[in-house]
């Protein structure tokens, strides 16, 4: 007959080392969770080859000399307000607006062959925008969703750059959005989880919990090895 009326698995629970494993599983249970929405999304390739640095070398000076075409616009619209006639001024204005008119162009006809060009891997797209200023402008439109450019490129058709270039960036933005979604639905389960645990702990409910789950283990093991007639 079963005389002993803590189960071994019952009586760890109760122990200072089943405390500490049963609270400790209550706060790891949502940072797993956590982990687990945010690994959710494509791999990011970090690799880089000759032919990407290349490239990522060719751009990055491209870009440099879209962000001076910018700069001088942005001086020519501020020099055009000290000019001392009209006719002066509004020249000024016009040499900026060329310059505009330019950047509008060429930045576009850039970004397209950014995302475009298979040279490049994630990897260096990420590098690319980090060494630019002009993708912080309207002119040049570069999405942050580099683990996606790889994938978004591979589903792309056709032979028209641009319209390649608008879908790429669409899934990129896409994604861009769905991480900030999982960022927001990660913060909200810890702030719940932080809360919710105080006011569990706080109450008691935490440990009457654990003695109610410590002594349902030991009614199991005793229906377990009680001799059967």
């Amino acid at each position: 007959m079963y005389n002993d009326h803590e189960s071994k698995s019952g009586k760890f629970l109760r122990s200072t080392g089943g405390g500490i494993a049963y609270y400790g599983t209550m706060v790891a249970a949502p940072i797993a969770l956590i982990f687990g929405i945010s690994s959710i999304g494509p791999d990011y390739n970090e690799t880089t080859n000759t032919d990407s640095q290349a490239a990522l070398s060719a751009y990055t000076q491209e870009g440099q000399s879209l962000t001076r075409l910018f700069d001088e616009a942005k001086m020519l619209r501020e020099a055009a307000v000290n000019q001392n006639t009209p006719e002066s001024a509004l020249a000024f204005q016009n040499n900026a607006v060329e310059r505009e008119t330019q950047l509008s162009v060429l930045g576009q006809d850039f970004a397209s062959r950014v995302l475009t060009d298979s040279k490049l891997t994630e990897g260096d797209y990420t590098a690319l925008r980090g060494n630019l200023t002009i993708d912080e402008t309207d002119y040049v439109s570069l999405p942050i969703g580099a683990p996606t450019l790889e994938e978004a490129r591979m589903t792309v058709s056709g032979d028209n750059v641009q319209a390649q270039a608008t879908e790429i960036r669409e899934m990129m933005s896409d994604f861009d959005g769905m991480r900030d979604l999982r960022f927001g639905t990660s913060v909200a389960i810890f702030m719940l989880s932080l809360v919710g645990g105080i006011i569990f702990g706080s109450s008691g409910a935490a440990s009457d919990a654990r003695y109610n789950l410590a002594r349902g283990l030991d009614k199991m093991a005793q229906r377990r090895l009680k001799p059967k007639h």
